[in-house]
C-alpha cells in the first residue's frame, strides 16, 4: 500500500517538495504540480502539453500530448530546438502523480 504524500503546510510560490517517491512537486501559488517553472526546469522532464519557456541546451520536456521525450539541442543554425530522444511513444492512462 502506498503511503500518502504529506506536503508542507505553508509553501511559498515556487517552492519545490521532493516526495518519498523522488518526484519533485512545485507550488504554483494554488496547488502542487509536477510541472516545473523555468527557474527549476533542469530538475525534471517538465511534463506537459507545451515545452517550458526559456529552456536551455540539455533541458528535457515530456510532451503529454504525443508521449515523446524531447531534449533542447543546438540545431546547428545558431538556433536551439526540441529534438525527440526516441521513436517510442508513451501515453498516460490518467493524471500525472
Amino acid at each position: 500500500m502506498a503511503l500518502p504524500i504529506i506536503f508542507p503546510a505553508s509553501p511559498a510560490e515556487g517552492d519545490i517538495f521532493k516526495a518519498p517517491s523522488d518526484v519533485n512537486y512545485q507550488w504554483d501559488g494554488y496547488k502542487w504540480t509536477t510541472r516545473l517553472t523555468v527557474r527549476n526546469n533542469s530538475l525534471g522532464g517538465n511534463p506537459g502539453p507545451n515545452p517550458p519557456d526559456n529552456a536551455v541546451l540539455g533541458d528535457f520536456w515530456f510532451n503529454t500530448d504525443d508521449g515523446q521525450l524531447y531534449i533542447m539541442i543546438d540545431m546547428g543554425t545558431g538556433v536551439n530546438g526540441w529534438e525527440k530522444t526516441s521513436t517510442i511513444n508513451v501515453k498516460f492512462m490518467g493524471d500525472l502523480p
